[in-house]
């Protein structure tokens, strides 16, 4: 991304003829006056090179007091450069002016033609002061301070990797390169490196500069925070798991917001996935609304396969978008095998009976349709009585007959001493009590509730589950099958066929 550059206010040379009085009074706004001054006065007595942010210009004119000479404001002379010329020091020329010109209001509202007291050139040294981390400033033709830093970031590859990938996923654009020129209101400007200190913008236009090696002092930190509310600096050890410095830096975000996850992540409405996760990335409320993407990182914890391409498509479609970390270093998805296409199973939805008919053929038992039923014989009780049965299975000694029509309960006794069960659909029955009633005339064993199946015995898989919600069948030959009224996605439903040899049908 290439930076973009803040323009300096326009000033005309009109406005710098004024006397510091009429300024006063005009009330003319910038900075508080005297945050400026707290703010000048610190960066004189911590570090020469923090005062290269402002520039002011002078003129030399007669002389003061014992030892001192006055300098006249001249238009092209900046403040420090003249304090350096004059007194041959390079360090605390704040302080300086300060010290011999204790009436002077506001040291960034001189103009030329304003005469200011120095001290004369000296050749004893001044005092040395106590080391703090400095900005080595570097001034250019320009008046700009530069913050430099070392060839490369301090931290790995990979874990760098880890948070471009992450914070471009949430819709953050990060600056590794170029610089960044920030505007400081008639003091010069900063120039910062965003190959040391990068740049990250968020959704929500907020700005966050990384400070991985503390080169960004307390003083200039707190100066970009009152001049531009939208951007801040964040001192951040590079020591840290790339987890953490991510936490830290979307913690200052306004438009999302990153937190542990201790329990599993629900996928699906009504849920078809379980997904055991460390971390979550939503967009906060105000952002939720444009489309922002959920986004969730995943710590490996062994060596195992990673998650299994269908189930994070399906968590993809669902608005979750997952990130395997291991080690400090993204662990990109292994090829997926190629599978032969196979149809998501469905039985037949045109009624209850032909439902449960469509179950038992799949299961290979014996199937009748529109068949003769005989409820009395003549060679027993001297008479004939068939009915018209619209399906009947057969399975060993026991008859299932699925009817429409309500038998008398003197023939379903009957019936029922010839091993003949008849099943009529109830008002409002369910699908699932209509199988379960079906199953159990012929004796099959089953199962229903919700069905939890682990996508490994072991290891990191393990803490990823399909739920199934119906019916679990254990047919008389061939593995167990699960019926669900909730299709899990063709996806889902063909990885655990081939990986794990579940079938799953929906009805």
């Amino acid at each position: 991304m290439n930076c973009r550059v803040w323009p300096t206010p326009p000033r005309g040379d009109k406005r710098f003829r004024r006397t510091a009085r009429e300024y006063l009074s005009a009330g003319i706004r910038g900075l508080p006056l005297l945050f400026l001054s707290l703010f000048l006065l610190s960066l004189a007595n911590n570090s020469g090179a923090k005062e290269e942010t402002a520039y002011l210009s002078f003129r030399k004119s007669a002389t003061g007091p014992s030892g001192t000479t006055v300098y006249t404001v001249k238009k092209g002379e900046w403040l420090l450069g003249i304090v350096q010329k004059v007194t041959g020091q390079t360090r605390n020329r704040l302080a300086i002016v300060r010290k011999y010109n204790p009436t002077l209001k506001d040291l960034n509202r001189i103009y030329p033609g304003q005469r200011i007291v120095l001290p004369l050139r000296t050749k004893r040294p001044p005092p040395p002061t106590a080391e703090k981390p400095k900005l080595h400033a570097s001034p250019t033709a320009t008046g700009a301070e530069i913050l430099p830093g070392g060839d490369t970031l301090p931290l790995s590859a990979g874990k760098w990797s880890i948070i471009e990938r992450v914070l471009g996923e949430i819709g953050a654009t990060v600056s590794a390169k170029g610089k960044y020129h920030l505007p400081l209101r008639d003091m010069g400007q900063i120039n910062i490196d965003c190959g040391k200190i990068p740049l990250v913008e968020f959704p929500d236009h907020g700005m966050v500069f990384i400070d991985f090696r503390n080169q960004l002092s307390d003083d200039l930190s707190g100066l970009l925070r009152q001049t531009w509310k939208s951007i801040q600096a964040l001192q951040i050890d590079p020591r840290l798991p790339a987890t953490e410095i991510l936490a830290r830096i979307i913690g200052a975000s306004g438009s999302h917001e990153m937190r542990l996850r201790k329990e599993p992540l629900p996928i699906g409405t009504p849920r078809t996935l379980e997904i055991r996760l460390d971390w979550i990335i939503r967009p906060k409320a105000a952002f939720a609304t444009r489309g922002g993407r959920n986004l969730a990182l995943r710590i490996r914890r062994d060596d195992g396969p990673a998650l299994p391409g269908p189930i994070r498509r399906q968590a993809r479609a669902q608005g979750w978008e997952i990130l395997d970390i291991k080690d400090d270093s993204l662990i990109e998805p292994s090829p997926e095998e190629v599978y032969a296409p196979r149809p998501t199973a469905h039985l037949s939805s045109q009624s209850h009976l032909e439902m449960a008919a469509d179950l038992f053929q799949r299961m290979n038992l014996e199937i009748g349709r529109n068949t003769d039923l005989k409820i009395f014989e003549a060679s027993r009780e001297g008479f004939d009585l068939i009915i018209k049965a619209e399906a009947t299975i057969a399975r060993g000694e026991n008859r299932l007959v699925l009817s429409n029509r309500r038998l008398p309960n003197q023939f379903l006794d009957i019936l029922k001493k010839r091993h003949t069960e008849v099943i009529t659909p109830e008002a409002q029955e369910t699908k699932t009590s209509f199988l379960t009633r079906s199953c159990l005339a012929l004796g099959i064993d089953h199962e229903t509730g919700s069905f939890s199946l682990p996508l490994a015995t072991k290891g990191d898989l393990s803490d990823t589950v399909v739920i199934l919600s119906g019916m679990k069948i254990v047919p008389d030959a061939g593995r167990p099958f699960y019926l669900t009224e909730v299709d899990p996605g063709e996806g889902v439903s063909d990885y655990l066929y081939h990986t794990l040899g579940v079938l799953v049908i929906t009805y």
